[in-house]
């Protein structure tokens, strides 16, 4: 049997109140990677990274009119 040796990041970006954010900017970047990666909240908040290789990542987001 092969292993695997790949991962995906996925979550739901949201404010104070629960209400789910749309269009956020997700950076994930770590040793790992050659380069950082992006990806878009979707409208129910949602993003993902598929096929990561294995490693530590931090996950930023960054919104207009967030902190």
């Amino acid at each position: 049997m092969a292993q695997e040796n790949t991962g995906a990041i996925k979550g739901t970006i949201k404010d104070q109140t629960g209400a789910a954010i749309a269009g956020a900017k997700v950076t994930a970047s770590s040793p790992a990677l050659v380069r950082s990666l992006d990806a878009t909240s979707d409208k129910e908040g949602s993003y993902r990274f598929p096929k990561l290789p294995v490693g530590v990542y931090t996950v930023t987001v960054t919104q207009t009119g967030f902190k």
